[in-house]
C-alpha cells in the first residue's frame, strides 16, 4: 500500500514538474487522417477511462464534456449519428496530486466499426497537460479534444 502511494505521488510529481501548463501530443497512425476524407458523421462519445483523487463526479464530468464535444464539432458541419460505423472517442483520464494540480491525458480514436468483421483503429491523437484544480474543467478537455480531431478533419474535409 505504502509503495502504490509513494510510487503514485513521484509519478504524479514527475509529470507536473515536466508539464506546467504545457501539453503535447502524439498522432498515430502518421498520415492516416485520410481516412476521414467526406466522413461528416460519427458516433462520438466522451469516456472518462481514469479518475483518480478527483473531486467531480465522473458522470456529470462526462455529461457535461459530452455536450460541449458535440457542440464544437457541430460548429463545423461535423454530426452526430447514432450507430454510425464511423465512431469517435475522447477518453479522458485524470490525477489530482496533493498540491491541488490536476495531471490528464486526452486520447481521441477514430474507430471503422464492422458488424462482421474486426473494428479498426483508423487514427489516434493523444495529449497531456496539467493544470491547477480550479482551472479543470469538462468544457476545456472536450474542446480540446474536438479542436484535435477537427484540425486533422478539416485537411481532409476543406470547406467549400
Amino acid at each position: 500500500m505504502t509503495i502504490k502511494i509513494c510510487c503514485r505521488a513521484v509519478m504524479s510529481s514527475l509529470l507536473l514538474l515536466l508539464l506546467p501548463g504545457l501539453s503535447s501530443a502524439q498522432v498515430f497512425p502518421h498520415g492516416n487522417g485520410l481516412s476521414m476524407s467526406g466522413v461528416k458523421q460519427f458516433d462520438m462519445h466522451i469516456q472518462v477511462a481514469s479518475w483518480e483523487d478527483m473531486t467531480v463526479d465522473p458522470m456529470d464530468f462526462r455529461l457535461q464534456a459530452q455536450r460541449k464535444f458535440e457542440s464544437v464539432l457541430q460548429s463545423v458541419g461535423v454530426r452526430r449519428q447514432s450507430a454510425s460505423r464511423d465512431y469517435l472517442v475522447c477518453k479522458i483520464s485524470a490525477l489530482r496530486s496533493s498540491d491541488a494540480s490536476i495531471a490528464y491525458t486526452t486520447t481521441l480514436e477514430y474507430w471503422g466499426l464492422r458488424s462482421t468483421n474486426v473494428h479498426t483503429l483508423l487514427w489516434e491523437n493523444g495529449a497531456l497537460g496539467a493544470v491547477e484544480a480550479a482551472d479543470f474543467r469538462a468544457a476545456m478537455l472536450a474542446e480540446k479534444c474536438a479542436l484535435t480531431f477537427i484540425d486533422e478533419w478539416s485537411k481532409w474535409n476543406p470547406a467549400p
